[in-house]
């Protein structure tokens, strides 16, 4: 990787073509930041994933949701995007963390990828395509193969059946907010849960 923000050296010429609000949310380099904040609608179907997954969000309208983005680096050197989405229930703040990375060599069959790294409750990988619609108002991201539990600096293959189906949408609504729509789905199960609204993407990232 270069010093280029991740998503920018990930999608090159299309990531011109992003609405410039999108621009300012993923073009992050080394020790940059970004906040968006807004609402969101979540939900979840089986309350007893928690076991699995304690950071599936509950069912609720309306949630406050603060999203801090960061560009850091892994531990082999290489610049990532950091995630932490704080969604504020009246019960508590329940946050997810998600380190998005380069993804392996191999996911280039797939067009311009990167890995989404979770760190709850064991290191999983998720390849993720990158698609930029037509017009660059949107960027979607789908999971379209292999997936992994990270055991040191190995990656150990999960079976079709473990793997989630990963659909996300960010859409650019104007100059400062953006729409944003996340279903994550069980192969067997169906729908496990989501969330979708509104941020407002007004602060330029800044150096920390």
């Amino acid at each position: 990787m270069t010093a280029l923000s991740l998503f920018r050296a990930v999608l090159g010429a299309d990531f011109e073509r992003l609405a410039p609000v999108l621009q300012r949310h993923y073009d992050l380099s080394l020790g940059q930041t970004a906040t968006l904040s807004g609402t969101m609608q979540t939900w979840a179907r089986f309350a007893w994933m928690r076991l699995f997954i304690p950071f599936m969000p509950k069912n609720a309208q309306d949630v406050p949701v603060v999203v801090r983005n960061a560009g850091v680096c892994n531990a082999r050197g290489d610049i990532c995007f950091e995630w932490r989405r704080e969604f504020r229930y009246p019960s508590g703040m329940q946050r997810s963390d998600t380190l998005t990375q380069p993804a392996p060599a191999w996911a280039q069959k797939f067009g311009a990828c990167v890995m989404d790294v979770f760190p709850q409750p064991a290191p999983i990988g998720i390849v993720l395509a990158l698609e930029v619609s037509e017009d660059g108002q949107s960027l979607t991201q789908r999971a379209p193969g292999p997936q992994f539990l990270l055991v040191g600096q190995r990656l150990v293959w999960l079976p079709p059946f473990a793997r989630l189906q990963v659909h996300a949408l960010e859409r650019a609504l104007d100059a400062q907010r953006i729409y944003t729509e996340v279903t994550i789905r069980h192969p067997l199960l169906g729908d496990l849960f989501g969330y979708r609204g509104e941020l407002f993407a007004g602060l330029t990232h800044q150096e920390f």
